[in-house]
Parts: C-alpha cells; structure tokens; sequence
C-alpha cells in the first residue's frame, strides 16, 4: 500500500492528542501482521536512548547490535535474513570480519549472532559531513527468520532515485527512535534497548539548520527543549514513523547531532528513501564494486530496456527483426561507453537506428558509441528542427551555454565538495575531461506526426514540443508503449532553466501532454527517471502534470493583468500549487520551480522589463554598489552587516551586501569577503530542494574563490569546430567580430570550397560582418576585396579552430588568393591575415 505523507500526518497528530489526554502519557501501537515488513511479535507501548526507556520484549525485531572489532557498538535494522541497515561511519575503512551482528534481543550483544561477509559503504559518503552517512552490511548466514523475535523493518516506497516530499518524513512528525546509546551525554552504554519519542524539525529552524549539511539526504529530529535524543552508541540504529497500514517504516538511519538531547541542537538522520533505489541494487546482488554509479537497464517489456543511470538521462533499446533501434544516446563519448557494454549483453544485433527525441546534449552526445560497428549503416531520426537548434546551442552558444549548464548540474563538483545528484538524474556526464560522439540526424520529419517500420517494429513519432520546441514523443501501438522524450519525468518541469534558454511555451507543452494521455499508453518510458506502467495511472499521472503547469501558466498570467511584476507575485506567495498538486511525487520542485516558472513565463510573455520605473533605466552594478556602501557608511560597517546577516541565517542579505563589497571593497580585505560570500553560498545550497539551484551556489562558491574555472577544453571546441557544418562555422564568426576593430572597414570577402561547391560571402560594414550563405548576385569585381578558395572544408575549420597555421595553408596552396577579377593575387596574404584577426574573443 502506497501512503501520502499527509494522511500519515494526520495520523499522527492524533495520536499525539491523544497521548496528551491519556492520563498514562503511553501509547500502544498495534500492528499489521499479515505484512511482510514492519510489525514485531508484541505491539509498542511508548510512553513517550537520552530521556527514553527500556523497549518491551519482541516489539523491535529488526533492531540489531553492531561489534565492531571488540571495541565500538552501533546499531542497526534488518531488511531481509541476509542484509543489515546502519550508519556509513560506524563501518567506514572496518574489515567484513571485524564487524558481527546480533539480532533477535532486546539485550546487548545476545540473540542470534552473525559475522559480516561484505561491507557496502555508500559510494558518495563523505566523512567529514556525514553526507550519504549509510551502508548496508550482507551476513555470512542468513539470519533465522522463524524465530518469532526477528522481523523485517520496512523502507519507504519511492519510485524515482529522487525522494519527493510527499515521501518523507515531514516537519511536526512524530517518530521513534530506537537503540543501544548512553542514556545522558558522557552517561554509560545501558544493557538493554532504549526507545523514544522525537519530532522530525523543520529545516529552516535554528536547531536543525545549525547542524544539518544537506537537506536532500538528511533530516532532524529531537523534542523541543530537549531531553529526548539519540546518542553516543545510538549511530546507525533506526528511526521509525508507524503508517496508515499499521507497519513500522524505516525513514532515518540515526546518523549524528552535537551533543545529546541539547535543546539548541536537533539529531541529524541519514534520509532512508533517498536510497531505496541503491539499497534494492545492492541488496539484489547487482551492485559488485562500492565506486559504481547505481546504473541499471530496466526490462520494460520483452525487447524493450529503458537504461538509468548511466548518465543524465536514459538511453533505450528496442530489439527487433534483424537489428537494434536506439532511442537517446546519452552526453558523451564516456558515458555511452559504458552502457554500449551492457546493451552488447542484452542483444548482440546491429543498431541500425537511431532515434533522437530532442536536441539536447544529453539525449544525442554518445550516438557514434551506440551505433556500435554499424556505424555507416545507421538511420538517425529526428525532428526537421534539431540539428538547427543543436547548432545554434553548440556553435554560436557553446562558450555561455558549457558555462552555465556546469553550474546548473555541478559538474565540476565532488563528493567532497557537496555533488549529490542533478534532480532528474546522477549526473551529467560531461565535462572538461569528455568528448562528444555526436551523428547528425539523417532522415527527418516536419508534420504533425511519421508512422514507419525499422527492423519489424512500427512506431509513430509525434512532434510534441514541450521542454523543447523540437521534442518529440515515440509510440509503439502494438505494445503500448510511449517513449515520452523530456515531456514528463518524476520532478517539477522546467519551464524556465537556470542554465539559460528561451522560457518555454506552457501552453504549448501542455498541448503535448494532452497529445500523450490520449493515447492510453501502458508503459511510459520517459527520457530521464524510471519507466511506469499501468494505463490509468499513466493516463492520471499526464493529467496531473499537464494541470500543474496549465494552473502556474494561468495565474502567473491573472497576477501579471493585475500589474504584479514576478517579484510581487513570488514575494507575496500570490502563486501556491494546490495541496493535492504540492503533495503529488511527481510535481516536487526537484528539477524545475514554480518561482522560476512565474518569472519565466512573464518573461515570455511581457520581457525584460518588469514595469518598475527604476527597472527601465537602471544604474549599473558598480554604481549601485558604490551607493550602498556609502549608504551603509561605508565597506567595513557593512561588511559587519553581512557578517551579522549571516549569523542571523538571512543569507540572501549576506549575499547581496558581499557582492556590493566585491564589485567596491574600498579598504577591506577582499580575501575576506570572498570568504564570507562563498559560505553564504553553501548555505543557501542547503535550502534549495532543486537540484539545479543547489548545484549552481555551490559551483559559483567555488567559482569565486579561484578554485575552478569553468571553460571548455581546447579539444571540445575543436572538435565541436571539426563537426560542424560550413554554415556553422560562418555563424560563428558573425558572432566574434571584434567591433573595435572593424571600425570605418568596408570589405567584401567571397569564399569558395572547392570539395563541397559550396560558396559564402562576409561583408564588413558598419561594425558588423554580414554573412550569407551563398556569393551576391550581379556583384562587380571591382566591389569584391578579396576572394579565398580552398581545396577542402577541413582547411577552414582547422584554421578556425586554431590547430593549423593559415600560413602553411597558403604555403601548401590549401588556401589560394584571388582579388575580384578572380585572379590569384599572394600579395592579399597580409590582408587576409588582417581579417581573420578581426574575429577574435577579447
């Protein structure tokens, strides 16, 4: 049974009445028998580890005593006969054969005893903030699971490698901590085992936000006041909420706090159902190596494998007749490597299609890899509009379009440095150190939709834009399957992306997804989270995802006719998703937000200008800082005020006022502001639950302090240079003129490719170069400075992209020189010089 965490609230807060009014403070807990998980032998009586008591007999079965290496204790939970749940830290660097497990009593080291045969440390844990502070530990033996005083505990059901909010444990939830620790701070280890009642605590308050690191994968807990808590002894033990269906389920894994029972300070939990999907993998058997990503291909149905985790977004398989068809490639060379190993495994045939469902880098980077041996067969599929829109992303784009998309999905962060997921996905798999396998689409389509037949399979593509213009969504009608591209996938959608793109159309998305629902698919296989099956719940799922962003489109727009700017309407909270919406796991603001969304579509709809008199011609940022220093009374009062801001937790303040310093520091250390600035930014990364927003404060905090700089190599922009059409790269110069110094210049320069026939023109003029893709027409030769032939495209663009010398071109008559008449003139060579410096980055 699937639960909403608001029923489970509700639950909750009438037990706590009710534990108020009971004269006994006590409370039973009666649970399920007849589930598999989550119910001991006798019932829980909890009358209210530090402030708790003794547990009764057999009413915590899967609650285990960890020896590790004759010296520490820990505590943990069972999943299965074979499996154990506890802390990373309490195991971390521990030999298997250094750790035993008791189970099955309520008193120390006594019940049935196991000795561990493999440790699985979480392959992202961080020591030095307890991030991703969980393991699971396989026993030599399978515990004795007749025995009536080992159970199972039950782990959250979450059906996405992200956990949505509605599937955790939220703030004002009482839940039960169970196990082995002291009983007062610096107090002795007692011999039996404790239980107690706490509350999971907001995060923004003082006494979680203090002490938590990530909000993503970690929790509090504890009582107001203080005096109940977990504690020394306690790490790794569990902490349970009782459900709508009577069982216990495990949603914390007791991780660490300052102290114990402190009222200042809340216990930090490690967030179980973040995990579910890596403790399935693991405790399956399947995950072999503790540095191994939680990739896995997925068998949606026989012949069809949807593949997760191998990067950013999935890549699928559909087998047929005498040949494999691909859908999506991933966003490199690198991370298709990988995964054309394990589709090789499932079906050895030949790939002989490929579909893209979008331009994105991530849907389209890994093609050559995945088209395997047969590459010169391959079809590749596409919208008629892809190749442009992925030109224009990867040409005239790159340089602004690498930098922000790295900041957006961390890319140049680490384990270390707080990198935990990209919302929608791992992680991008594309970096400084990665090459793309790109194939240029070779059969497209233009209409509304393309019914066709690749190696016995029939699909119809559907042009379905939505978080593109050129999305499209791939149905298979005889089996009922829709591959749903990047139109719904298990997070708010992105109608406005962080790393910068036209907002996208609402509307018209919300059009697509009524094009999808009314084909009453059965499996959905989306281009990032895991497939769904199930034809109403398909259909109902669409529905509610179509509905959240028609509802955000629509009121964005009912506030926008009333005069409000998007700075009105967020700060106010005119705009709230409905309960039944806010609650949903597929609207939960992990990718996309509702806050970006208002400012997107307004944007789209009305532009920059906000309608604010001061917006229409406002003073530049070195202006208005020197302003707000002066105003402040100077650099060192507010760089007090920032310092002060940042201990009253108004890191929004902080950052303003930091900024300001950095642009006008006056006498003030700017190492020191950089300091303040960038924990600022940490911080603010704790309170984004997307993704998208956490990722970019923390890259930009190390951005800031000279840590990493974020620019493709040399060899990305070569080889996106070498791949590249002529029209292309005749954009990109366009586009990098350096107006200074083509001032007072009127020059006509003609080009001619020999290999291609084809012909181009630049004609610098009024402080622009105007290129057109072909020679102008009845042009006097007497109007043409210059006209350069070459015998081969690969000449321009390796001179373009800097790795051959024009001058040897010249040399070698790669590159010939005509003036108008069209004779061949060596003597142009200084003024063709002279123009290619022109198109310059400075």
């Amino acid at each position: 049974m699937k639960l909403t965490f608001t029923s489970i609230t509700i639950i909750f807060f009438t037990v706590l009445l009710f534990v108020i009014i009971e004269p006994s403070y006590q409370y039973v807990y009666s649970c399920n028998s007849s589930e598999p998980c989550g119910c001991s032998s006798n019932a829980a009586s909890v009358t209210r580890i530090v402030g708790g008591e003794s547990a009764g007999t057999s009413t915590w079965g899967w609650a285990v005593s960890i020896f590790i290496s004759g010296t520490s204790l820990c505590g943990g939970a069972i999943l299965s006969s074979s499996w154990i749940i506890t802390a990373a830290h309490c195991v971390n660097g521990i030999a298997a054969s250094q750790v035993t497990v008791y189970a099955g009593s309520n008193t120390r080291f006594s019940g049935q005893s196991r000795v561990a045969s493999s440790i699985t440390v979480h392959p992202s844990y961080v020591s030095s903030t307890k991030i991703n502070d969980i393991a699971l530990i396989q026993l030599s033996t399978p515990l004795t699971m007749s025995s009536s005083a080992v159970k199972i505990i039950c782990i959250p059901y979450v059906s996405s490698t992200t956990l949505s909010a509605g599937e955790g444990p939220p703030a004002g939830l009482s839940v039960v901590a169970v196990g082995w620790g002291t009983l007062s701070e610096g107090g002795s280890l007692p011999s039996t085992l404790q239980q107690v009642t706490v509350k999971t605590v907001d995060y923004r308050g003082s006494t979680c936000s203090s002490v938590l690191n990530n909000r993503l994968v970690q929790f509090c807990a504890g009582v107001s006041g203080g005096g109940k808590d977990t504690c020394q002894g306690d790490s790794g033990g569990p902490l349970m909420m009782f459900t709508t269906s009577s069982q216990w389920e495990l949603v914390g894994v007791t991780s660490y706090g300052i102290g114990c029972a402190r009222a200042a300070y809340a216990g930090v939990y490690t967030r179980v159902a973040y995990y579910q999907d890596w403790i399935r993998i693991t405790t399956a058997g399947t995950y072999t190596n503790a540095t191994s990503s939680t990739s896995a291909v997925i068998t949606v149905l026989p012949g069809i494998y949807c593949a997760i985790g191998y990067g950013l977004a999935n890549s699928m398989l559909v087998e047929g007749d005498d040949g494999n068809i691909i859908v999506d490639t991933l966003e490199s060379r690198e991370a298709a490597t990988e995964l054309h190993k394990d589709f090789q495994t499932i079906s050895s045939k030949p790939v002989v299609a490929i579909i893209y469902t979008h331009n994105h880098g991530d849907h389209v980077l890994g093609a050559e890899v995945l088209a395997g041996n047969n590459l010169s067969n391959v079809k590749v599929y596409s919208h008629s509009t892809t190749q442009k829109i992925f030109d224009i992303t990867l040409g005239i784009l790159q340089q602004i379009t690498y930098q922000r998309a790295a900041r957006q999905f961390g890319t140049y962060l680490t384990e270390e440095n707080g990198a935990i997921n990209d919302g929608i996905g791992l992680h991008l798999k594309y970096t400084q150190n990665t090459t793309s396998a790109f194939l240029y689409p070779t059969d497209t389509f233009d209409k509304d939709s393309w019914s066709l037949t690749i190696a016995g399979r029939d699909f119809v593509l559907y042009h379905a834009p939505g978080e593109t213009d050129d999305q499209i969504v791939i149905y298979m009608p005889k089996e009922k399957v829709l591959f749903a591209a990047d139109n719904i996938y298990k997070a708010f959608p992105n109608i406005y992306t962080i790393r910068g793109t036209t907002t996208r159309d609402a509307m018209q998305w919300v059009s697509s997804l009524d094009l999808m629902r009314k084909l009453r698919a059965e499996y959905l296989i989306p281009s990032h989270t895991k497939p769904i099956s199930g034809a109403e719940y398909i259909y109902e799922t669409i529905t509610i995802y179509r509905d959240a962003m028609q509802f955000v489109h629509d009121q964005t727009v009912r506030f926008m006719n009333k005069g409000f700017s998007p700075d009105e309407i967020i700060g106010n909270k005119l705009i709230q998703l409905p309960k039944r919406l806010k609650e949903h796991p597929y609207l939960q603001e992990f990718y996309g937000t509702v806050d970006w969304s208002i400012r997107g579509i307004f944007d789209r709809y009305l532009g920059w200008y906000s309608s604010k008199s001061s917006d229409l011609n406002p003073d530049p940022p070195n202006v208005r800082a020197q302003n707000l220093i002066r105003l402040g009374g100077g650099s060192k009062k507010v760089f007090e005020s920032a310092q002060a801001a940042y201990l009253e937790q108004k890191f929004q303040w902080c950052l303003e006022l930091t900024e300001a310093l950095s642009i006008y520091p006056e006498d003030l250390n700017k190492s020191d502001i950089i300091q303040l600035q960038a924990s600022t930014l940490q911080k603010l990364a704790t309170f984004q639950t997307s993704a998208n927003g956490r990722n970019w404060y923390l890259t930009k905090s190390l951005e800031i302090q000279g840590l990493i700089e974020i620019k493709p190599s040399s060899i990305q922009i070569t080889q996106t240079i070498l791949k590249t059409s002529l029209k292309n790269i005749f954009m990109l110069l366009s586009v990098n003129l350096n107006y200074h110094k083509a001032n007072d210049i009127n020059r006509l320069v003609l080009f001619h490719f020999q290999d291609t026939t084809e012909k181009f023109s630049i004609h610098i003029r009024n402080e622009i170069a105007d290129v057109q893709f072909q020679w102008p027409e009845n042009i006097q030769s007497n109007a043409i400075d210059m006209i350069i032939e070459m015998t081969k495209e690969e000449i321009w663009k390796e001179v373009i992209a800097n790795i051959k010398n024009p001058l040897t071109s010249l040399a070698n008559n790669e590159i010939i020189l005509k003036d108008g008449n069209g004779e061949i003139n060596p003597e142009l060579s200084v003024q063709f010089l002279t123009f290619l410096s022109m198109f310059t980055s400075e």
